[in-house]
């Protein structure tokens, strides 16, 4: 952004270039949606923002979720919660469960949910890829009658943004 003085007027050096600023984006809250970095959420009803980046939560139906970018390559990360499920899966076979093309929205690929219902609690994990980024929900909550449902309509409220956060290789 460009660095400005106590009138907004831009700030420049010796030579007149305006002088910027690296500044972490902030999130632009609207009427019933917000706008991160990398994606705009319409809220669903129920769901609100909390003062935490990227977390929401939905009060009534006692959910929680994160939206995180993941700097990492899809095909690692999906190694890893592939074995971590695995492990789950051979010890607690009736608590998780592992799906692969889950359709969450426009441009969401090779997208996985991973469930893990442990003493009445229940995590949904979807990862998956969008504009080149890999993307990670996790959504936690103690009704997991719902939670499944409700984590579809929250993800499918979420727009991505056409760029990559982060050069992965």
């Amino acid at each position: 952004v460009y660095a400005t003085d106590e009138n907004g007027n831009r700030v420049t050096n010796e030579s007149g270039v305006p002088q910027t600023l690296i500044e972490p984006f902030v999130p632009i809250s609207e009427a019933g949606s917000v706008e991160y970095l990398g994606y705009k959420l319409v809220l669903p009803e129920g769901w609100a923002i909390t003062d935490d980046s990227n977390k929401f939560i939905n009060e009534a139906a006692g959910h929680y979720v994160t939206v995180s970018p993941i700097n990492d390559t899809y095909e690692n990360y999906y190694a890893d919660q592939r074995e971590m499920y695995d492990l789950l899966a051979e010890e607690y076979p009736n608590s998780v469960s592992w799906t692969e093309d889950v359709s969450i929205g426009a441009g969401c690929i090779k997208v996985v949910r991973f469930t893990l219902t442990v003493e009445g609690e229940m995590r949904v994990m979807y990862f998956f890829e969008n504009s080149g980024n890999l993307y990670k929900i996790l959504f936690e909550s103690a009704n997991t009658e719902t939670l499944i449902d409700d984590s579809m309509t929250f993800c499918l409220a979420i727009t991505y943004k056409p760029y990559k956060y982060y050069d992965v290789t």
